[in-house]
């Protein structure tokens, strides 16, 4: 049943930027994949493979490998502490 309101809202004015990109992306994602496909992806993800039947999840395991993750997508390379600071020796000589 169709109603009318007396201010018309804009639903994006009631809803955090940040929420509505995590929305869109969420939905680009899996808006067209079908239920089996989303159970294995989650059931892949780290929380749900070392956790136990019936425990509640843990999501610093999704936090600290998305961290690595990100590092190891954006870095040129990596290198220890001691090479680090070699390096910023060789510079300044």
């Amino acid at each position: 049943m169709p109603f009318k309101v007396a201010e018309q809202h804009d639903r994006y004015e009631a809803i955090d930027l940040t929420i509505q990109q995590i929305i869109t992306r969420l939905l680009k994602t899996w808006a067209l994949e079908d239920t089996p496909a989303i159970l294995a992806y989650v059931y892949n993800t780290l929380p749900v493979k070392y956790s136990k039947p019936g425990e509640l999840l843990d999501f610093t395991y999704e936090t600290g490998h998305l961290i690595v993750e990100h590092a190891m997508q954006t870095a040129e390379k990596f290198i220890t502490l001691d090479e680090m600071i070699a390096e910023l020796e060789e510079t300044e000589s």
